[in-house]
């Protein structure tokens, strides 16, 4: 009987692991921009017809009493004069703190002096945050300048028509309240987008004038320790430092950087600018299959019926997302807001921050939600394979429109409703090439949308074995969908892992979003003849046969060692291909004598051991 390496498969005692992919909330300010950019050779632009916020307004809550050290700029805010969108949430107000930024949330009742809170979460720190200067800053009034301060001013500017909001802080005193000389002057700039379906603008900063204090002989400036960037509200990572122009988004979502120079742009004629990324955002589109926003303004298929928007690259997005472990875009109106087109995606944290899953399909992603839940920016979402898989069953016309929200699909064909496969089968594995393959055969026949989703504890790679699949794979994840007739009769795929031994203790598979405990077909391993194999015939006779069988052209020794060692027979073939013959070898003119010897087969690649036993 032929013989090949062992393959261990513990699958009898395998340990089932719920592992559903860990998707957080994944906050999406760093997602919202492209990139971090210098903009040159543009002078700064003094605010000459702005608003003076007075100094009366700033203060903080609950009570608002004034404070010119870390207040913000009225209790309810300043209106921007035309909606913009951050972080998935759409403003049409904001407030204006001393110390250097702007916030579109409720500002919080502890000071912001620390300027390094736009890199991380906290209760006490404000959220979605625009810094243009963020640090331990002071607001000086005029009649401070018989003590040597220059008086400070804050102004905004709203221009709906030019599509524009500003706000100048104007020789504010920054970093050391005790170096009366230490003022800047500096802008944050709002853009009205130009999309009709998206009010995702560009952001700038501006910076002019550094010192100049006329009241004082003091020409010192600290310029050190402020923070520059944006900053979002969930993630603990979610923001994007504004130092780090020209460099990579990886590099400007991660480094913690502080200025050390003014400009901080480069120079008070260089700009630094967060440019929006082109988004389709309109909220009746739930589960509508456009996950890679192709609709959107001035997009490839803007204006378009869904039919031609709806792409198998919807599809394919979705199981990249899947077999890596990255969850889409979550915040609503963004890419897996379109791709949960089965709408039972919801899921938002609690307040003890555990997870809780959202089933029910509704119309509107408003309605059935838990008490718990306070608001709806409270309320993420998810796409996995069995969406990409009705959405490769929307393009096959075998449903009339996306979103899809009933419980079933009906079974086209002829297809005896015993028969439908709610299940997959892990056939015999083979070992080929010294890798390991495993057919997968589902438990009955099948006619509609089909998804499966693998994670083992080995890597394999995925190929298909039906035109009507897509797959994706990395590490030790898998996916497979599509939209089609499937028989049980035939694998759908091949999965293929690149050792010749192998343990599996860990299997999960999830088959149209439902956990499965899968089938396996154990046994031998699959005899192949593109393998390498040496197989001892008539074992325990006076001279057992030795065959082998040889696939692969090379040159190959074979030897015949006793129990100690030693090399009692020897010969070098050279195979030019396909090869099956048995070793010409006679233990009598050997001289070889009774007992237990071992049999190798060494040489391009090779090393295979198989024990004899001789009689006489």
């Amino acid at each position: 009987m032929k013989k090949i390496f062992g393959l261990t498969v513990g699958i009898a005692t395998a340990i089932i692991l719920m592992l559903s992919l860990q998707i957080t909330a994944n906050a999406q300010v760093y997602g919202d921009f492209d990139t971090v950019r210098q903009i040159r050779n543009v002078p700064y632009e003094p605010l000459e017809d702005g608003i003076e916020i007075p100094p009366s307004a700033f203060g903080l809550p609950p009570m608002w009493l004034q404070d010119l050290d870390d207040g913000y700029s009225f209790p309810n805010g300043i209106d921007i004069g035309f909606p913009f969108e951050f972080g998935g949430e759409v403003y049409t107000r904001l407030w204006v703190c001393i110390n250097g930024f702007v916030t579109f949330s409720q500002p919080p009742l502890v000071p912001a002096k620390d300027p390094t809170a736009l890199f991380y979460m906290n209760a006490s720190y404000p959220k979605n945050v625009l810094a243009p200067y963020w640090g331990d800053h002071y607001y000086h009034t005029d009649v401070e300048r018989f003590n040597g301060y220059k008086p400070t001013k804050i102004y905004y500017k709203s221009d709906p028509d030019r599509g524009v909001f500003i706000v100048e802080w104007r020789f504010l005193n920054i970093n050391d309240v005790n170096v009366k000389s230490s003022i800047a002057t500096f802008q944050l700039r709002l853009y009205k987008s130009q999309d009709p379906y998206s009010a995702q603008g560009d952001i700038e900063f501006a910076y002019g004038q550094v010192g100049g204090n006329e009241y004082t002989n003091d020409t010192r400036v600290i310029t050190r320790n402020a923070s520059v960037g944006i900053k979002g509200e969930f993630d603990p990572a979610d923001f994007l430092n504004g130092l780090e122009y020209g460099k990579s988004p990886a590099i400007a979502k991660s480094s913690m950087k502080l200025t050390n120079e003014w400009a901080p742009s480069g120079g008070t004629d260089y700009r630094i600018r967060f440019r929006a990324m082109a988004r389709f955002n309109v909220e009746e589109f739930w589960g509508d299959g456009d996950v890679d926003l192709s609709k959107g303004y001035n997009r490839k298929h803007y204006n378009m019926p869904q039919s031609r928007y709806v792409t198998v690259n919807d599809a394919r997005l979705i199981l990249r997302s899947v077999a890596t472990g990255i969850p889409l875009d979550s915040v609503r109106r963004r890419e897996a807001y379109h791709g949960d087109v089965n709408h039972n995606g919801r899921y938002y944290y609690n307040q003890f921050g555990v997870r809780k899953e959202i089933r029910w399909r509704n119309k509107y992603y408003g309605d059935s939600l838990p008490g718990e839940i306070g608001s709806i920016k409270q309320i993420f979402y998810q796409a996995n394979e069995y969406d990409a898989a009705l959405i490769l069953h929307y393009i096959s016309a075998r449903i009339p429109e996306l979103p899809w929200l009933y419980d079933t699909i009906p079974q086209y064909g002829k297809i005896d409703a015993r028969e439908i496969a709610n299940n997959i089968i892990f056939g015999e594995f083979e070992l080929i090439n010294n890798q390991v393959r495993v057919p997968i055969y589902l438990n009955g026949d099948f006619a509609g949308p089909l998804s499966i989703y693998l994670e083992m504890n080995e890597p394999f790679t995925i190929v298909k074995n039906n035109s009507s699949l897509e797959v994706d794979y990395q590490s030790g994840r898998g996916v497979i969908a599509g939209s089609g007739e499937f028989s049980s009769n035939i694998p759908i795929a091949y999965l293929t892992f690149e050792k010749p031994s192998l343990v599996l203790d860990r299997v999960f598979v999830r088959f149209n979003e439902n956990q499965k405990n899968p089938i396996f077909l154990l046994g031998k391993v699959k005899e192949n003849d593109n393998i390498n194999a040496v197989n001892i015939l008539d074992n325990g006779t006076k001279s057992p046969v030795v065959n082998l069988n040889i696939a692969i052209p090379g040159s190959y020794n074979v030897e015949v060692l006793d129990a100690s060692g030693k090399v009692v027979y020897s010969s070098v073939f050279n195979i030019n291909g396909l090869s099956n013959f048995n070793l010409d070898w006679n233990t009598e003119e050997a001289n070889i004598g009774s007992g237990v010897y071992f049999v190798r087969l060494t040489g391009n690649g090779t090393n295979i051991v198989e024990k004899i036993i001789i009689i006489k």
